[in-house]
């Protein structure tokens, strides 16, 4: 069994990124980009006016002014300023030949065809310079960063149609257990018993919430995810697995990796030839957690218990998936927090505790969650941060990492 750390390292080396493509402008959104990307273009373009006002020659135009012609926003300025004259000109419209100052319109007066200028004008006032954003060749954003909606307005900006990226992960998600359901209001996944009854007080059977968590948290991360359910029958999950294996770049199973009596799915993956870098991790909730390769494939076994699936995926399955689409910094990385209670925790294991993080005066405070447990679900939805305790004992006050959910 391996500590949380170790686990972690031997995560970070297993890791190789998919390979790159070439994606469209309207597909490049929470893509990642898999070269650095310098900009075909400055920024402006071309000098520009910041505001709404009138374009004029700081050194020889005098207070009164006569106005020559108008410049608007998209136009090409079709003549030059001659001395005295100013252009009526609007916000992002190209400053005319001549001009190398804007009066914004309600510093200016007007007297028939004329405009009184306020003094002590300065050249450049007022001006957006060509390239005073971005210079042409510049490096705009790092490989390993991805596209976010700023990302995604630098690029509109320079106008570029297309960036290469890193491929998006196929996900196999499969959730074990002939005592679960499927979620209502949702077509089932494949290979749920269609005379599983949903669950009441009189049967014995549960809602199965490890899929609808897992699938839209890998979603969000970029992954195409396909989910379905085994039964606990060593045949048939055999069966899917390697019906399932082509397609998939990660494979998930969520319970049947213990040592239950109808726990078949590690045994299967180890007869199909899966080779287990991790096979337990001394954390809790998680210590099935078991991660392997199978003909080239990433499978990662989570425990079925939902905390446990939960902080499975925060520290193994989320940089799994980041790593995967050569994310710069796929692990999450903790801050600084103030305990803001006493805490106690178990000596032979780390102990991953669901917490509410707040900032105050700069500095993170965390409250772990109550009642948190391997089972509980309540605590998931609840926490913004998960905090490890590594100790038996902690007082209020005392400092701890934490890791943001957000």
């Amino acid at each position: 069994m391996l500590s949380f750390y170790e686990a972690q390292r031997v995560l970070k080396a297993e890791i190789q990124p998919l390979e790159t493509q070439t994606v469209p402008f309207a597909q490049a959104s929470g893509r990642v980009l898999s070269h650095n990307l310098y900009s075909p273009t400055p920024l402006p373009r071309f000098d520009n006016s910041a505001m709404d006002g009138f374009a004029l020659c700081a050194s020889t135009t005098t207070e009164r002014a006569y106005v020559a012609f108008e410049v608007a926003a998209g136009q090409l300025p079709t003549q030059a300023l001659l001395p005295h004259q100013v252009a009526r000109i609007f916000t992002g419209a190209r400053i005319p030949e001549g001009a190398d100052c804007v009066v914004p319109q309600e510093n200016v007066g007007q007297e028939g065809g004329e405009v009184l200028l306020p003094g002590g004008l300065q050249a450049g006032q007022h001006i957006r310079r060509a390239g005073e954003d971005i210079q042409q060749g510049q490096l705009l954003l790092e490989a390993g960063r991805r596209l976010r909606p700023g990302g995604l307005a630098v690029l509109a900006a320079c106008g570029m149609a297309q960036v290469v990226v890193f491929r998006q992960p196929r996900v196999v998600l499969l959730s074990s257990g002939n005592e679960l359901h499927p979620p209502l209001g949702a077509p089932p996944p494949p290979g749920y018993s269609t005379t599983c009854a949903p669950p009441s007080p009189e049967r014995a059977t549960l809602f199965d919430s490890n899929s609808p968590m897992l699938a839209a948290w890998a979603q969000s991360l970029g992954a195409h995810v396909h989910c379905e359910h085994l039964q606990d029958d060593k045949t048939s999950t055999r069966e899917r697995l390697q019906s399932l294996l082509p397609w998939a770049d990660v494979v998930v199973t969520v319970g049947g990796i213990s040592v239950g009596r109808y726990d078949w799915v590690r045994e299967v993956l180890g007869e199909m030839g899966c080779r287990f870098v991790i096979s337990k991790v001394a954390m809790k909730p998680g210590k099935p957690l078991c991660l392997g390769r199978l003909e080239g494939r990433y499978v990662l076994g989570l425990p079925g218990n939902p905390g446990a699936a939960f902080v499975g995926f925060v520290f193994f399955l989320a940089p799994l998936l980041r790593g995967l689409q050569g994310e710069a910094h796929p692990f999450p990385r903790p801050v600084g927090a103030q305990l803001c209670h006493m805490a106690k925790a178990s000596s032979e294991r780390l102990e991953i505790h669901c917490a509410q993080m707040e900032w105050v005066s700069g500095q993170a405070h965390v409250r772990l969650a109550p009642h948190f447990s391997s089972g509980a679900v309540l605590p998931l939805a609840l926490a913004n941060a998960l905090v490890p305790l590594g100790k038996p004992h902690y007082e209020a006050g005392e400092r701890v990492e934490a890791f943001s959910l957000l």
